[in-house]
């Protein structure tokens, strides 16, 4: 059965459940606070470092040095204590991971896959689906941690996924190989790019900075007098630029974006030989297990 019918209903993020956009934008929000007080916390210690390099010739000059250089090292120390205490990244990680869960729930729900099926009643069918959401929430305590909480006019099964649901199975493999797989896999190859660029440029960043660090390291050698050594601050920077590397894991999301952009690839192929309901359900769990990874990559890094 060819995927391609003409139908134009394409499901939007906004017209997920409510819990998944509260939880979407939790997950945003601690995401945000925890990259930018991280952000802060090593621009701190390089400024620190910085300020420390210089070597005013007065005792009053050296003073005033020595106070501003600790005044940036404090700034780290507390950011960095802050960071710990408040744990941003739990929530971020926990966030992810939950609304990710959700979104594949949705998606089983409005293509009628299993565990949604279409030869239930719409009324047990519903009841399923809202008792598996209340599962994952229960499982994700602190994913809404930022205040994500939903209006009271918001909707766990909205009209747009009743739509979709209600559709003929020839529209619904067309709207989930288009709105759901070709979306994915298109985000995931956009992602496993940019991530492999900046793996890269944060590569030769680092390498610049150790390269500066060795050879002005080796000027002062000659120059011992020179009152500013920058090889300090430039090692810091080095360091800073390593740690901020390992916080955004380019490398390794610019891996696991490619893998999964290749898994959908090969599960859609089969989209154009599917015959009847049970090998479009099969089908689908096929590709929310293929997406999956990556959430569950999230939640193994909140556990961690």
């Amino acid at each position: 059965m060819s995927p391609i019918s003409g139908t134009t209903i394409c499901v939007t993020s906004d017209e997920l459940p409510a819990v998944y956009r509260s939880a979407d934008s939790a997950s945003l929000k601690a995401q945000a606070r925890f990259v930018s007080a991280t952000f802060l916390s090593l621009c701190a210690l390089v400024a620190g470092a910085l300020v420390s390099a210089g070597a005013p010739s007065s005792l009053d000059g050296k003073a005033f040095v020595a106070w501003l250089s600790a005044a940036f090292l404090a700034i780290g120390l507390v950011v960095t204590l802050a960071i710990k205490a408040q744990r941003k990244d739990k929530i971020w990680y926990s966030g992810r991971a939950l609304a990710e869960s959700v979104k594949s729930l949705a998606w089983r729900y409005m293509v009628a896959a299993e565990p949604f099926g279409k030869t239930d009643a719409d009324a047990n069918v519903d009841a399923r689906f809202l008792k598996s959401l209340g599962e994952v929430l229960s499982a994700a305590k602190t994913a809404l941690g930022e205040g994500g909480g939903a209006s009271k006019g918001d909707d766990q099964i909205t009209a747009a996924m009743r739509a979709a649901r209600a559709l003929p199975l020839a529209d619904r493999i067309e709207v989930y190989v288009r709105c759901r797989i070709d979306e994915q896999r298109s985000w995931y190859s956009s992602k496993a790019d940019a991530n492999a660029n900046l793996a890269n440029r944060y590569y030769w960043y680092t390498v610049a900075a150790q390269l500066a660090a060795v050879i002005l390291a080796l000027v002062r050698v000659h120059y011992p007098e020179e009152g500013f050594h920058a090889a300090g601050p430039l090692a810091a920077l080095a360091a800073a630029l390593i740690a901020w590397a390992q916080l955004k894991r380019f490398q390794e999301h610019a891996q696991a974006y490619s893998v999964a952009s290749h898994e959908l690839g090969l599960v859609k192929e089969r989209a154009r030989h599917l015959h009847g309901e049970a090998e479009f359900s099969a089908f689908v769990s096929d590709s929310e297990n293929a997406i999956s990874r990556e959430h569950i990559l999230w939640l193994a890094r909140r556990d961690s």
